[in-house]
């Protein structure tokens, strides 16, 4: 190990801590996020190894020094327990309500056994203990009188058992209490208790964060409690920035999604999973594909060259998506790179917290002006004896909906009345084969079968020393569409260890490798517009294409080769001490580093090739991008009476790398063998790039409440970015918040059916940078400039010194409540969110060299109400049904352009959403010659709409009443953000079945069916088209709106209009999930605690007025601008599922 890996290793011995919640008192590890980093991986293995041999010698280490000195007078148990664990190494696990009872303590002794020191301290108390495994459990005594009385000796009963979650794992530490006395006991590690009570008596188990549940003693028996996890729970831990905190300790707006609800969903990635989950998150699955991403918007988008999907923190690294460098380049990516959230799996999800306001978001400042998504990884617990997990799921997939095409017969009828109509003659390349009939739906598509395979394990050392987790996994996913699917393996794990009282160190590694089958060559509509009357193989035994096509048959193309790779590391390093009581100091040192590879091979039998004189052809993208941070945070927690203070100040570096290389080559001796790029003939393009950008943070963040009534928040943040010029790279983002325990006040807390209500008030700035790097200066690039034979280089931009920050100012007031023994609970917030120096691109002359340079000069403004309201329907011994729901209202308008453009020259304008759709008005279809001769006659170029138009074509409306429809006739034919958008939740639970059903919903919204022209509108004999042009109008057939068939298209018929801009509103059974869950005790036998067993659906059903296969689409995510194509690229799929889990 060389000296710069021991500088490492004592760096990261100086880090931050997290409190424990209050109502579990362990003197040991915690739950701590750690963040992450790694450059090479021999320093990976070497700091990983380091902390297993720490770990070793500290249990080693455990077993010495059981005698006890210890001299106190009139002191608190807990702090004689403190003094003895550091004596010995023994932990101690209670509860609050446990020992808020206790005496305090005088004992005198020397070198003592542990034994010995347990019994004086326990002399003459409420409670009592037991040991096992180094660990002190205590818990109340129970009432030897009523075991005495010997009348009462015929009704006393010893109980026994388990308390569970809703999974089947233990929960150490419930309380047990007989109702009506201050009798009870706890739950040790396993989630294992016993006790004695009458019959008749009723057992009340209770456990933070969980609904009691009440059971009354019947006889002498093993019982199994299942306790439901209560999302009204105030006392629920939140992940925030750079720490946790209380839900009811919230002053900013925060959403928090379960890890159960992710899970149900059985989808391979989680952002696909959060739809309909959470107020204010607006979540579309990109399209179908095994592996498909979803496109977030938090509260609108607010960039428009930008990226708009949130920033995500997972165990604490950032994770930006399209890698910092701006929506132009994540659009071009998407196509060959898969999203670094496809390397998540699922099933090591324990919590996602959405960060929505100021309040909540500036401590990332720079990066957090379209929220911030934490997630949270699974581990280990202090004492916790290891929990074995294993699940297995099977899911069968189709496609939601499928286009009608025509047959041979239909099409050839088809392609003889359009070129009738047109009055012309059939094309020589026409030559249709009516004895084949090919659908092509049916060839290349399948009811798909994935599986996914789960482990994990978790636990802690007996001595409490150390907590760790491991756990690997395998989802592959088929296609619908055959050759194409999705595959992932994952391993990780996160280890922490206790040097010393003072000193923890852990890491957290996560390592995922994908791929990706089919990506450019699965095109839906491709696959169903081509020719019917062609089969798959000639009479030779060779793939068919038509008489002079360029295009494989569908069936050939699946057959070629082409997909992606993706190799992916999140890891951390970190180490936390403890300066003061209250007062920690962390560091961490972090990575994610992720490789991507894509190739696509086209054979020398495909058409394309043939008619290029070629021998094969290959395209070969790599891609990388590394990130690496280094944080530091010093964390200070205080109690002063009723005063509450929390600070938190940090120092954080982050860089980032990207590089990326392109290589096109042809002519290839072997198809099957030899295709590689060594083989080529020719290098025909090879091309190479990269960015590097750096990122310096200061950041502070202060709470203070008192008496849990009245709550302070500051939190501010500076950044400093290469990616602008010297006199703009700092950017300060602040904020302030306020909040206000209303039901704290006397004069509503006597009203007993109010829990909890609580107004808040935020307000701050965030940013963003999320573009690409040096705007501000002028660099050259090569490849796409040559001189005399020769290759140059060329300015990439026209520089903008000036070029800064685009800032967000949020104001957000919000109130929450929980009513009626929090049977009723909610939030209703407003918020209003201005987004200013929008990046936009301006005219500039043409002597520059461009025709544009880019400039802060928009702004954009997205205000709205959420409202989530929950509520407990039935709450009975055996059967509870819970419902929760959703709704979030935005409106987003671009306020100011100032002569401000797209670079591709797509409209914006004022006063409008950044997604809406601009095209023609129809009026119906003409039905005489006479009424197109008028409209013609009247227009000033005698031509109304088009030369050829005839009776059957689509008339369009001339809004502006100029006597001709030209581009001045562009009307706003709808917006792609909803009006309204949420979802709606039922949970069913009756002993141990269980079933929870997702429903969500879009209002107001529309998509341009793109496909839709092309496949219903005659162009040419080179494709099929859908059945719907069989009710094409003619003479005979005049009450159609389906346009007349005629070869070319004279009029235009598929230009965007009204027709092919449809209402996308929707509301969908989402998901539907139905569990059994079995924990009788001869599982023990095998070692079982609980085995769950579970089938499931999505997308079982929609209520909807679109035109398309699927309303809920979205092919173009990477900017708002280009929200709502829905391109027929890969329709969206129904899944049905079943499953098991078992932990051991």
């Amino acid at each position: 190990m060389n000296n710069c890996e021991v500088l490492l290793i004592v760096q990261l011995c100086t880090s931050q801590n997290k409190n424990l919640p209050k109502f579990m008192n362990f003197y040991s590890s915690s739950l701590y996020k750690p963040q992450a980093r790694i450059n090479k991986f021999l320093l990976v293995m070497k700091l990983t190894f380091l902390l297993l041999i720490t770990s070793i010698l500290q249990i080693s280490a455990s077993s010495y020094g059981q005698n006890v000195t210890i001299h106190e007078t009139n002191a608190p148990l807990v702090k004689v327990f403190k003094e003895i664990r550091k004596q010995t190494g023994y932990d101690f696990f209670y509860s609050d309500f446990v020992i808020e009872r206790t005496k305090n303590v005088t004992v005198n002794l020397s070198q003592v056994t542990i034994k010995e020191a347990l019994d004086a301290c326990f002399e003459n108390q409420v409670v009592t203990y037991s040991v096992t495994n180094k660990v002190v459990t205590i818990k109340p005594k129970e009432d030897r009188s009523v075991i005495e009385v010997s009348t009462k000796e015929s009704t006393l009963v010893k109980l026994k058992g388990t308390v569970m979650d809703e999974k089947g794992s233990p929960i150490p530490g419930a309380t047990i209490i007989i109702k009506g006395t201050t009798k009870g006991t706890q739950t040790d590690v396993n989630g294992a208790f016993s006790i004695n009570a009458n019959k008749g008596d009723i057992l009340v188990f209770s456990f933070i964060g969980y609904k009691k549940k009440e059971v009354t003693v019947q006889r002498e028996e093993t019982l199994n409690i299942i306790l439901i996890e209560d999302m009204a729970n105030l006392d629920q831990v939140v992940v925030v920035g750079y720490g946790e905190t209380r839900k009811k300790d919230i002053t900013g707006s925060v959403a928090s999604i379960k890890a159960e609800a992710i899970q149900n969903m059985n989808s391979p990635n989680f952002d696909v999973a959060m739809v309909g989950q959470a107020p204010g998150v607006y979540v579309v699955k990109t399209n179908g594909a095994p592996g498909a991403d979803a496109s977030i918007r938090i509260r609108g988008g607010t960039s428009v060259l930008g990226i708009n999907e949130p920033l995500y923190v997972i165990d604490g690294l950032p994770i930006q998506i399209g890698g910092g460098l701006g929506g132009e380049a994540y659009a071009s990516s998407r196509t060959i790179q898969l999203s670094p959230l496809s390397s998540i799996n699922p099933d090591d999800i324990e919590s996602i917290d959405i960060l929505k306001d100021a309040s909540a978001t500036a401590i990332y400042g720079s990066r957090a002006a379209n929220g911030v998504v934490i997630i949270t990884t699974k581990r280990g617990k202090s004492g916790q004896t290891p929990s074995l997990s294993f699940s297995y799921s099977g899911i069968f997939e189709d496609f939601t909906n499928r286009y009608k095409m025509l047959n041979t017969e239909q099409y050839i009828a088809v392609v003889n009345k359009a070129y009738a109509n047109n009055n012309e003659a059939l094309p020589e390349g026409f030559k249709p084969n009516p004895k084949v009939y090919t659908n092509w739906q049916d060839k290349v598509t399948q009811v798909s079968r994935s599986e996914s395979w789960n482990l994990s394990l978790n636990g802690g050392t007996p001595n409490s020393k150390t907590i760790y987790s491991f756990s690997a996994g395998l989802s592959d996913q088929k296609g619908v569409i055959m050759a194409s699917g999705f595959k992932r393996y994952n391993l990780g794990t996160n280890l922490e260890t206790n040097v010393f009282d003072q000193l923890k160190i852990g890491t957290n590694l996560k390592y995922s490798q994908s791929s990706s089958k089919g990506n450019g060559n699965s095109y839906y509509t491709d696959i169903v517009n081509y020719r019917p009357d062609i089969p798959i193989y000639d009479e030779k035994g060779n793939y068919a294409f038509p008489f002079e096509s360029t295009s494989s048959n569908p069936y050939a193309q699946l057959m070629q080769i082409a997909g992606s790779g993706n190799k992916n590391l999140l890891a951390s390093f970190y180490g936390e001490y403890e300066i003061l009581n209250g007062l920690k100091l962390r560091s961490s040192l972090s990575y994610n580093i992720g490789d991507g590879s894509y190739e696509r091979y086209t054979p020398s039998w495909d058409p394309f090739e043939i008619e290029n004189n070629r021998t094969g052809s290959r395209t070969d993208n790599l891609n990388s991008f590394n990130s690496r941070i280094f944080d530091n945070t010093l964390t200070y927690n205080k109690f002063y009476g009723k005063h509450y203070l929390n600070a938190v100040a940090g120092v954080s570096f982050t860089q980032d790398k990207s590089s990326f290389t392109k290589i096109s080559s042809t002519d290839f001796p072997n198809d099957d063998v030899l295709n590689n790029i060594g083989s080529a003939e020719n290098i025909i393009q090879n091309l190479s790039g990269g960015s590097i950008s750096g990122l310096e943070s200061y950041f502070l963040r202060g709470n203070y409440n008192y008496g849990g009534k009245y709550y302070v928040t500051f939190t501010g943040r500076a950044d400093k970015s290469t990616k602008f010029g010297p006199d703009n790279q700092w950017g300060v983002f602040p904020s302030a918040a306020l909040a206000w325990r209303i039901s704290e006040e006397s004069f509503l807390k006597k009203y007993n059916f109010i829990n909890d209500v609580k107004l808040r008030i935020s307000a701050g700035r965030t940013g963003s940078a999320n573009f690409g790097d040096f705007l501000y200066s002028t660099y050259f690039t090569t490849g796409g400039s040559f001189y005399n034979g020769a290759g140059g280089v060329i300015p990439n931009n026209v520089p903008n010194p000036g070029i800064k920050w685009e800032t967000t100012e949020q104001l957000d007031a919000g109130l929450d409540f929980s009513l009626f023994a929090n049977k009723l609970r909610g939030s209703v917030t407003y918020y209003n969110k201005l987004t200013k120096d929008l990046i936009l691109s301006v005219a500039v002359p043409y002597e520059t060299g461009a025709a544009n340079q880019f400039a802060n000069i928009g702004d954009v403004l997205n205000k709205g109400i959420e409202i989530q309201l929950g509520t407990d329907i039935i709450s009975s011994k055996n059967f509870t049904w819970s419902t929760d729901f959703n709704i979030s209202f935005n409106q987003n308008v671009l306020k100011k352009l100032n002569g401000g453009t797209l670079p591709n020259g797509m409209p914006l304008r004022e006063n409008e959403p950044l997604s809406y759709f601009y095209g023609y008005k129809t009026a119906g279809l003409f039905q005489t010659q006479g009424e197109i001769d008028a409209l013609n006659a009247a227009s000033p170029t005698k031509i109304y709409q088009a030369s050829k138009t005839g009776p059957g074509d689509i008339k369009f409306v001339d809004v502006n009443n100029d006597g001709q429809v030209t581009d001045a006739d562009l009307v706003k034919l709808g917006n792609a953000e909803p009006d309204f958008f949420g979802g709606w939740n039922h949970s069913l639970r009756y002993k141990r079945i269980s079933l929870s059903a997702l429903f969500n919903y879009s209002v107001g919204n529309v998509l341009y069916n793109s496909s839709q022209a092309g496949l219903s509108i005659f162009n040419s004999y080179r494709s099929n088209y859908t059945t719907e042009i069989l009710n094409a109008w003619t003479p005979e057939n005049p009450n159609t709106d389906v346009p007349r068939v005629v070869a070319k298209n004279p009029n235009q018929n598929g230009r965007i209009s009204d027709r092919y801009v449809s209402s996308a509103s929707f509301f969908r059974l989402k998901n539907i999930h139905l569990s059994y869950l079995l924990n009788a005790p001869w599982l023990s036998k095998a070692h079982l605690n609980s085995v769950r067993v579970f089938a499931a659906a999505t997308n079982l059903f929609t209520i909807t007025g679109y035109n398309g296969l699927d309303p809920e689409v979205n092919t173009g995510p990477a900017n708002p601008i280009t929200q709502g194509f829905d391109g027929g690229s890969y329709p969206q799929t129904h899944s049905f599922s079943f499953g098991v889990s078992a932990v051991f």
